[in-house]
């Protein structure tokens, strides 16, 4: 038992050896084809424009009427006092949401804006469809809504989610959701218990131009490209010696396949 243990031993060590070998072989293969896969990703990650983002943020605000009861005393008799308040809560969004993702806003907004001739597309349809993969709409929390604006041009950037704020709260205002247009403190001041909307829109961080770019991430490109490529060439290096040390009688099987591929003829 103990002669064969070592006998399987040696086996690995052996194969281990041959793997390596072939690696050392082939050292020059691997290094040329991952220093091309590096400097082709770095020539391409030069060329991509830079992406940055600008979010504008709002808070959702429905209205809730409590109502609570309350005692006065006068003259020695006790009268009930019933109290009736509104009270804003985070919600109501959902439909908020649908008018975000409708084209009929994102009409609007390539109208204001002027973005057909911005991005100089002729058609309104794939400026619709450019404008939707421009802007990216979060409503990770109820009542809270995030609209992030991606493009070369941080300026515009920031243009385009402000501007899908203002007419957010256009749209809600035209379709009776809210009766005051977006509060926005402390520029706009209002009392919430003044609007008889069912929903208000209350701004919480106004989009700006951001110096920092968001896409492309170019250390990442180089070292996924890089590290494929090492991988890949590791592979054909193992290929290349297994056909280097094909017998005669494999080889010509192997030619066999090749002209039956490409429809030559077959040896028998």
């Amino acid at each position: 038992m103990k002669e064969r243990s070592y006998t399987m031993e040696e086996e690995q060590e052996i194969h281990l050896l041959d793997l390596i070998a072939v690696l050392v072989k082939r050292r020059l293969l691997i290094l040329v084809l991952s220093l091309l896969a590096a400097g082709g990703s770095v020539a391409y990650s030069v060329t991509l424009p830079n992406i940055y983002s600008s979010t504008a943020k709002v808070i959702l605000l429905q209205r809730d009427d409590y109502v609570s009861l309350g005692a006065l005393m006068a003259e020695g008799s006790t009268k009930q006092l019933v109290i009736k308040a509104p009270i804003w809560r985070p919600g109501g969004g959902e439909l908020l949401l649908e008018i975000l993702k409708s084209d009929l806003l994102k009409e609007r907004i390539v109208k204001r804006v002027d973005l057909q001739k911005v991005y100089g597309v002729d058609s309104p349809d794939v400026m619709l469809r450019r404008l939707g993969n421009v802007v990216k709409v979060n409503n990770a929390k109820e009542g809270y809504i995030s609209i992030t604006a991606e493009e070369k041009n941080p300026r515009l950037a920031a243009v385009i989610a402000n501007v899908y704020v203002e007419e957010l709260g256009q749209a809600a205002f035209g379709l009776n959701l809210t009766s005051t247009p977006v509060v926005a403190p402390p520029d706009l001041t209002t009392n919430v218990s003044d609007s008889k909307g069912g929903v208000m829109i209350r701004l919480l961080d106004k989009a700006r131009p951001s110096a920092l770019k968001v896409k492309p991430n170019r250390s990442q490109i180089v070292s996924l490209a890089t590290l494929l490529a090492f991988f890949v060439s590791v592979f054909l290096a193992f290929l290349l010696e297994y056909f280097s040390r094909l017998s005669g009688e494999e080889k010509a099987r192997w030619e066999n396949i090749k002209a039956e591929l490409w429809g030559g003829k077959i040896n028998g």
